[in-house]
C-alpha cells in the first residue's frame, strides 16, 4: 500500500548487514556504515518520474513510479510504474519489463532470484500474481478480482500478501462480495478474514516461524469503515479506528514495527502497539513503510504543508527531506544497509 497526494493505492524490504568485528583482540571494531535508500517519485511539472535516492541523492529511472526497492550487495533493485514500459523493474537503473502485469508493488531478492509481486489480467479480471525472474506466477483463477500487494522471501518459502475477492452467502437471503485478506505461502492461500466485511492485506514480513502481515479490516458495511490491522500468525490486532489502514510491518527481535495512515493523515508508526507520532500535525503526512537496523527505525513517506510537498523518511523521529517542495513527490519504500 501506498499513499500520496493523488492515490491511495505500497511494498518490500531490503536489509543487509555485515558486522565487523575482531577476532581474539581487544580492539574497538570499526564504526557501521550505513547507507540508506529510499524509492518513490517527484513531478517535472507534467509527469511523475520514477526516483531513488541513496542517502539523499536522488538518481531518476524514468516515467513512473518506484513504489519497492531492495539492495543486494552492490545492485540496486527497484520495482514500479514505467510509464509507457508499464509494470518493470529497473536493476542498477536498467528497466526489466514485466509482461502481461498491470502493476509492480513489491521486490524482494534472495541470492540469484529477483521476485517482483503485482498483478496480472485473466481476461478483463485482475489475479494476484508475481514473477521470479521474469516469469510470472499466477496466485488465482481469475474467478474473482486479486492483487498481490507484497511479497517476502524466508530461505526457500515465497510469501505474497494481497487480497482476492470472495462471494459468500449471508443468511437469510443476501450473498455479499468483498476483499479477503489472504497471503500465499509456496501458492497455498491463508485467508485471514472471512469475506463478510471487506479486508486487505497490504505488507507481509517473516522472521522465523512467525508470519506478520499488516493491512485493514472492516466490522460494517459503511463507506470508511477500514480499520488499520495487523496479524501474527493469523491472530488480528486492531491498531486504530475507522478510516485507518495499516501500510507496512517490520518485526526485530521480539518487537514488532507498523507503519500506519491515521484518519487525520498525520505519519505515525506503532512499535508494539505503541503509536509513535512522526509529525506535529501542521500539515498532512504519510508513513508507508517501515523498516529496522539495529536500534534505528526508518519510515518512507511524505509531508506536505504550506511550504510544499516533500518526499522523506524519517530516522528515528527525526525527517530526513529528499526533496525541496517545488512538486509533488513521495517515498514509498525504504531500504537500509549496514556496511
Amino acid at each position: 500500500m501506498r499513499f500520496d497526494l493523488v492515490t491511495s493505492t505500497f511494498l518490500a524490504i531490503g536489509i543487509g548487514s555485515m558486522l565487523a568485528c575482531g577476532s581474539g583482540s581487544s580492539k574497538t571494531p570499526p564504526p557501521v556504515v550505513t547507507d540508506v535508500y529510499a524509492a518513490g517519485y517527484e513531478g517535472n511539472g507534467s509527469n511523475t518520474v520514477a526516483t531513488y535516492w541513496k542517502n539523499g541523492a536522488p538518481v531518476t529511472l524514468g516515467a513512473g513510479s518506484a513504489n519497492s526497492i531492495f539492495v543486494s550487495g552492490e545492485d540496486v533493485y527497484v520495482a514500479g510504474d514505467g510509464g509507457n514500459l508499464g509494470p518493470v523493474y529497473w536493476k542498477n537503473g536498467t528497466p526489466v519489463e514485466l509482461t502481461g502485469g498491470t502493476d509492480a508493488y513489491s521486490i524482494f531478492v534472495s541470492g540469484n532470484d529477483v521476485y517482483v509481486a503485482g498483478g496480472e489480467f485473466s481476461g478483463n479480471v485482475a489475479v494476484a500474481a508475481y514473477w521470479k525472474n521474469g516469469v510470472p506466477v499466477v496466485l488465482t483463477d481469475g474467478t474473482e478480482a486479486a492483487t498481490a500487494w507484497s511479497i517476502f522471501v524466508s530461505g526457500t518459502d515465497v510469501y505474497v500478501a494481497g487480497y482476492e475477492f470472495k462471494t459468500i452467502f449471508v443468511p437469510p437471503n443476501t450473498y455479499t462480495n468483498n476483499p479477503v485478506a489472504k497471503y500465499w505461502k509456496n501458492g497455498t492461500p491463508v485467508e485471514l478474514t472471512d469475506g463478510t466485511q471487506a479486508a486487505t492485506a497490504y505488507s507481509i514480513f517473516v522472521s522465523g516461524p512467525d508470519v506478520y502481515v499488516a493491512g485493514f479490516n472492516c466490522h460494517a458495511f459503511i463507506p470508511g469503515c477500514n480499520i488499520a490491522t495487523y496479524w501474527n500468525n493469523g491472530t488480528p490486532t486492531e491498531l486504530l479506528g475507522t478510516g485507518t489502514w495499516a501500510d507496512s510491518i517490520a518485526a526485530s527481535g521480539s518487537d514488532v514495527y507498523v507503519a500506519a495512515i491515521p484518519s487525520n493523515n498525520v505519519a505515525e508508526y506503532f512499535k508494539n502497539n505503541v503509536p509513535v507520532l512522526l509529525t506535529a500535525g501542521t500539515g498532512q503526512s504519510a508513513a508507508n513503510q517501515i523498516a529496522v537496523s539495529g536500534r534505528d527505525v526508518y519510515v518512507a513517506g511524505a509531508d506536505w504543508n504550506a511550504q510544499g510537498t516533500f518526499a522523506q523518511y524519517w530516522k528515528n523521529g527525526t525527517p530526513v527531506r529528499l526533496t525541496d517542495g517545488a512538486q509533488y513527490a513521495s517515498a514509498f519504500s525504504i531500504a537500509v544497509v549496514a556496511h
